[in-house]
């Protein structure tokens, strides 16, 4: 129940603001942090909701979810373009680099680190001490190397460091999204298919799956089942054996 009430307060405080994000996060209906992507707008981070508008982070305390208190709204020096949270700690990104944030005392971030390795194109999600990053060739900041995905250690976030980088159209082509339920990886490639990976060694990832005749453009794990976004609507499978995926039903999009 709780869980239903803060997705309602993101919304609801995204309405207030005035509407004029026009997005949905890609972990909406998810109270699990760790995953960002370019179009994450708003994270939660224990009973503190923050909010990106433009250079300012707004702070709510929604420990009571019916009655959200906002806090300080604090000005950062740089345009926010995406916002996730892990681990008592707030990731901001812009074209240029990723702003690490100590949130444990929610009222008051302080900054920890900017890691130039992670822009607002990227797609992140955390397992245990580990990254997930994609970078795609020909996106929005500029990469103009070939796709790739890097492994990255985030156990001190003070210090962030590569692990291992794969890359090469045997590996990865076109990384639109990422998503991580327990010792799997998945890579979304859009209308090149869905990669999955054994993620027990992060940084020994094995892929295990590849559908490349398969539309997947999102995906989000709840459980043993997963919803996939492909270009004409919601797609819900039985992921508990990520080798064998059984379709269970689809949620068409409407024009």
């Amino acid at each position: 129940m709780r869980k239903i009430e803060v997705i309602l307060l993101g919304s609801m405080v995204l309405g207030l603001l005035g509407c004029d994000f026009g997005i949905v996060p890609p972990n909406f209906g998810e109270s699990v942090a760790g995953q960002g992507s370019t179009l994450a707008r708003f994270a939660i981070e224990g009973d503190d909701l923050y909010i990106i508008d433009n250079q300012s982070l707004r702070h709510f305390d929604i420990s009571t979810p019916s009655a959200p208190e906002e806090g300080e709204r604090i000005t950062v020096d740089f345009e926010v373009k995406s916002i996730f949270a892990y681990n008592d700690h707030l990731f901001m990104s812009n074209e240029t680099g990723l702003n690490i944030y100590d949130v444990s005392d929610g009222d008051a971030p302080q900054f920890v680190s900017n890691f130039s390795g992670i822009t607002a194109c990227n797609s992140v999600v955390f397992q245990g001490n580990a990254a997930f990053v994609t970078r795609r060739r020909g996106d929005e900041c500029g990469w103009t190397d070939p796709s790739e995905l890097a492994v990255l250690d985030v156990s001190d976030f003070s210090s962030l460091n590569t692990l291992r980088v794969y890359s090469g159209t045997n590996t990865i082509s076109s990384p639109v999204s990422l998503a991580v339920s327990p010792n799997t990886l998945f890579l979304c490639e859009g209308n090149n298919g869905l990669r999955i990976y054994q993620s027990t060694v992060p940084d020994g990832l094995v892929q295990t799956g590849h559908r490349p005749n398969f539309e997947a453009f999102g995906l989000v794990p709840n459980g043993s089942n997963a919803i996939i976004k492909g270009s004409d609507g919601l797609y819900q499978y039985d992921i508990s054996n990520p080798l064998n995926l059984r379709f269970l039903s689809r949620i068409p999009f409407v024009e």
